[in-house]
């Protein structure tokens, strides 16, 4: 199951963050988050933990469309 690159940009963007910013509190690279956002890379669910702990965000998040929300 892919990512949805659109929500993991949507959800940087909506906790007022750059890309450096999540990043550095996900502790990840910056250019692979660029990567994972523009559909580029494939990311492990480990990385994906990462990103969900620092958007404050369950990781199914990170696979829904934007019209679908979740449960904290």
């Amino acid at each position: 199951m892919a990512t949805n690159a659109l929500a993991i940009r949507r959800l940087r963007i909506d906790a007022g963050l750059t890309t450096p910013e999540l990043a550095a509190l996900a502790g990840v690279n910056r250019s692979y988050l660029h990567r994972v956002e523009h559909g580029q890379a494939s990311p492990s669910y480990r990385w994906l933990s990462s990103l969900a702990a620092a958007l404050n965000v369950p990781v199914l998040s990170l696979w829904l469309p934007e019209s679908i929300e979740v449960a904290a």
